[in-house]
């Protein structure tokens, strides 16, 4: 077969139609979220400066880690088993995961967040947190937090690109900064406080947008109506995960975490930028996996390993390309990037480019998580993120002790390719499936009789 025969059987049929639409409406709508969240974060943190914002960022990231605990990983469950159930036309179950999966999120968000605030009142001089009325406002979002998390996994389960992104990408950063402006104009202060009740408030109508496109679409669902719960078959799967989740956030939040606790709160600000710059490499990959994962989960019911492959090559090249423009752009545009924030972030150019190659090569090994999730084999991937969360907490100390947010970089750096790059040669000999751009490549310039 000639190499326009190979390309063409790797977009052909279903796979492209399916990728072509969910990819091209997420990609618009995650080019317009990064610009729309970028121009947010860089309006937030000029509108409170360096401190304030270092706050804000600390608080919200700690808030996510701790998110993770009300779900107990269902909001990866679900991402298995609502494909599965609608491949199955199993109408009870998929009622019964969702209903379930909503219910024990709220009852536990609900509960973590009483217990965080009787603590904070009772400890909080003693930890001697910074700004303690925002630790507040922040634990009092948890459930909130909480729900948006499983939701998303929802609609992304469903196939439902658009509503999983749009209100999480568009209308979410632009709620946040016209609120914060509005107070701001009816006289209250830029301060984290505030601005962390104004992001409470964009989220709690992000989760009314998102649940109520959901439910416009039960009526599609197969039967029967009434629910049926198997909680001891989606509990394991979930809590499986939720170390894995735990893990996955310490690898993406430790960084900024333990700069929060070793230096001041201007800081984790500086180096929240970078983070929130660098995030955007790997854009069209979480787009990607956003929408192959339910068409793989979909091929693996069925056994197609053939259709796996093609989905994996095709979504090995949507990642790399952009992710390759954008660092080669950041490189050469960093310090005025970061200028943007304000003339205090652009010292956190070096650490930038750093966190951009890391990300480029967390692009460049492909979907391999969401590979190892749908196949049942997340075990596997929860045991290398244990090991590589604790290296990186390790590295990221020392890093940051040494050399400061340079060393914290360097660490997010190494840690990110090490474990994707585990992955990807772990996937090829345990699953014979190849994920990254490297076989990608390969396969291109083998031609096939």
């Amino acid at each position: 077969m000639s190499r326009w025969g190979q390309w063409s059987a790797l977009w052909g049929g279903d796979v492209r139609a399916a990728v072509a639409r969910g990819t091209g409406a997420g990609l618009l709508i995650r080019v317009a979220g990064i610009a729309l969240a970028y121009a947010a974060e860089v309006a937030l943190a000029r509108l409170m400066g360096a401190d304030e914002y270092g706050l804000y960022s600390l608080v919200l990231a700690w808030m996510t880690l701790a998110a993770l605990v009300p779900p107990l990983g269902l909001h990866h469950a679900v991402g298995r088993f609502i494909p599965a159930y609608l491949a199955t036309s199993d109408g009870g179950r998929l009622r019964g995961v969702i209903r379930g999966s909503l219910g024990l999120t709220l009852a536990l968000g609900v509960g973590l967040a009483a217990m965080a605030l009787a603590g904070l009142a009772r400890w909080a001089d003693v930890l001697g947190l910074p700004g303690p009325t925002a630790w507040y406002v922040g634990v009092a979002l948890l459930p909130l937090l909480a729900l948006l998390r499983l939701v998303w996994a929802m609609a992304i389960a469903f196939g439902r690109v658009v509503v999983a992104l749009a209100p999480t990408l568009i209308l979410e950063p632009v709620l946040v900064v016209a609120l914060a402006y509005l107070a701001r104009w009816l006289g209250l202060p830029a301060v984290a406080v505030v601005v962390l009740g104004v992001a409470g408030v964009a989220r709690l109508v992000e989760l009314v947008v998102q649940g109520g496109a959901l439910l416009r679409g039960r009526r599609s669902w197969p039967g029967p109506a009434r629910p049926v719960y198997a909680l001891r078959v989606w509990l394991p799967v979930g809590l499986s995960l939720l170390a894995f989740d735990a893990f996955n956030q310490v690898l993406r939040q430790a960084d900024l975490l333990l700069i929060g606790a070793m230096r001041p709160p201007a800081e984790v600000g500086i180096y929240g930028a970078a983070l929130k710059t660098t995030g955007q490499v790997t854009f069209l990959l979480a787009t990607t996996n956003a929408v192959v994962s339910p068409l793989m989960a979909a091929a693996w019911a069925k056994d197609d390993r053939r259709e796996l492959q093609r989905l994996l090559t095709l979504a090995a090249h949507l990642s790399f390309w952009p992710a390759l423009a954008v660092v080669l752009g950041l490189s050469l545009l960093a310090r005025p990037v970061l200028g943007l924030f304000g003339p205090a972030f652009v010292v956190a150019t070096t650490p930038l480019i750093i966190l951009a190659l890391g990300q480029l090569v967390n692009a460049a090994t492909g979907v391999v998580v969401p590979l190892f999730i749908v196949t049942g084999h997340h075990v596997r991937v929860t045991v290398v993120f244990g090991i590589s969360a604790a290296l990186y907490v390790g590295l990221a100390y020392l890093g940051i002790r040494w050399w400061g947010l340079v060393g914290a970089a360097l660490a997010t750096a190494l840690v990110m390719a090490g474990w994707n790059i585990a992955l990807t040669v772990d996937a090829a000999r345990r699953l014979g499936l190849q994920t990254s751009i490297v076989a990608a490549l390969g396969a291109w310039r083998r031609p096939t009789r």
